[in-house]
């Protein structure tokens, strides 16, 4: 089969695309032929070793993918040979390739309402964000909920999730181009704080109420001012560190807030609570169905191109989500 692999000159990550072994099927996992995999930001950080991941062996990237059961092992009764499905397999990697195996309990069936491309793009992206607006700050309807970083794709899934959960949805970013896309996807407001502070404007927009929650994607400053337009008593969820400055958390202001702080990842959750996980991915597809949230794919690129566009990613040459076609 042909396969994204990642080799190492010294601690320098080369990506090329060679013949690869089909995956062997362990007990309790599924093979799946690729049909679409999702690149991810933490796909880019496992290439280039970015703590706490470190270079070294070589491996085949990609860990959300699409596609069709293969072939089934032992112990496995829940899918069989030419089910759709989707799958996470953030513990054994493989995705970017024609082939790959996932353990049976992080993968979902995929309704046949939905394409393999939206199967390999919504799963990490909404997954993220529901676990953190939803089941952890429990955003409810009616409140103000402010986006840090909502022009990545998961910052547009926030503000989807946000609108879906019944929430006045405010994007915040540095670019009015980008921008347009959180106002397509719903955002109720948006504020370029490379023009204007964002503190000033959230209040003035809330009455001087501040936002009952904020999900950062960003870190650093931003993240570190939140402080002075959050409600006595709101909550914060961060989920990343896209900033190059280092994040600190000033005590007293987050003290005098009264203010709940989640600091979130989805593949602890979904080691943790797999079948949540599923759960919310039937979610996701009813969501989608009744137009409440968007397949966030913006790039398709084949395999053979990969490697370009995941330099073109690490730049942040890209607005949206890619996904990658075998």
């Amino acid at each position: 089969m042909k396969a994204l692999t990642c080799d190492y000159v010294g601690n320098i990550p080369s990506l090329t695309i060679k013949d690869a072994p089909v995956p062997k099927v362990a007990p309790g996992q599924v093979r799946i032929r690729v049909k679409a995999a999702g690149l991810n930001y933490a796909d880019l950080m496992r290439i280039d070793g970015t703590p706490p991941f470190t270079t070294g062996e070589s491996f085949i990237p990609g860990f959300e993918a699409s596609g069709m059961v293969s072939a089934v092992g032992e112990g496995v009764s829940r899918y069989k040979i030419g089910d759709r499905v989707a799958a996470f397999a953030y513990f054994t990697l493989g995705a970017f390739a024609e082939e790959m195996t996932a353990q049976s309990s992080f993968v979902m069936p995929l309704p046949e309402t939905m394409s393999f491309i939206d199967g390999a793009g919504i799963m990490v992206a909404y997954g993220t964000v529901y676990y953190g607006l939803a089941r952890r700050a429990q955003l409810r309807a009616g409140e103000t909920l402010v986006v840090h970083g909502a022009t990545s794709s998961t910052g547009l899934a926030a503000v989807q999730t946000g609108k879906a959960l019944g929430g006045r949805v405010i994007a915040i970013g540095r670019d009015d181009e980008k921008l347009r896309l959180a106002t397509e996807a719903g955002a109720d407001m948006v504020i370029n704080i490379n023009q204007h502070s964002p503190g000033n404007a959230i209040m003035a927009a809330t009455g001087g109420h501040g936002a009952d929650a904020i999900f950062d994607l960003v870190g650093g400053d931003i993240l570190g001012n939140c402080f002075s337009y959050l409600r006595k008593g709101g909550r914060v969820v961060c989920i990343g560190s896209a900033s190059v400055i280092e994040t600190k958390i000033p005590l007293v202001p987050a003290m005098v807030a009264n203010c709940d702080m989640h600091f979130i990842s989805l593949y602890n959750f979904a080691e943790m609570h797999h079948a949540d996980m599923q759960e919310d991915f039937v979610l996701f597809s009813k969501w989608l169905a009744e137009g409440k949230i968007t397949n966030p794919v913006t790039h398709l690129c084949s395999l053979v191109d990969a490697p370009d566009v995941i330099g073109k990613f690490r730049e942040r040459a890209i607005i949206g989500k890619i996904v990658i076609v075998p």
